[in-house]
């Protein structure tokens, strides 16, 4: 109905071993090229990302920031024309994992993945026009 391309872990790993990994994300770049299966966002229900708010909301955020004072390596930009430079205005560093982003995305991740940056076409856009899908799964 959907054309999503189902495999269980057992099945991807035999595959990937008689294909070899870049044979098989040519091929699984192909069918999405051809079928057009729906893009296969995250199933999050209210109740997750409730619990997810709730997670974040005692989660201790000090823990994943680093001050500029203790920062051992320099800091490099992508780009050397922002108007507030990490240099000038950067007060730390926060490294975080994804670990929360059920709050967020229950309200956007389908706005989210059809917006493209730097460059790079939405992921969405990419698989619905095919022909561009290998360049966003690095084949």
């Amino acid at each position: 109905e959907d054309k999503l391309p189902i495999l269980d872990n057992k099945s991807f790993e035999l595959l990937n071993k008689i294909y070899c990994k870049e044979k098989m994300r040519t091929h699984i770049a192909d069918y999405i090229a051809t079928e057009r299966p729906v893009f296969p966002l995250k199933e999050i229900t209210k109740d997750d990302m409730r619990k997810s708010f709730y997670d974040l909301k005692s989660f201790d955020t000090s823990s994943i920031c680093t001050p500029n004072e203790q920062i051992e390596k320099e800091v490099f930009e992508k780009y050397d024309d922002y108007k507030y430079s990490y240099e000038k205005y950067g007060l730390g560093l926060i490294n975080g994992a994804s670990t929360f982003n059920d709050v967020s995305n229950y309200f956007h991740q389908d706005l989210r993945l059809a917006c493209g940056s730097y460059g790079f076409e939405a992921p969405k856009k990419s698989a619905r026009q095919g022909c561009e899908f290998r360049g966003c799964q690095g084949c």
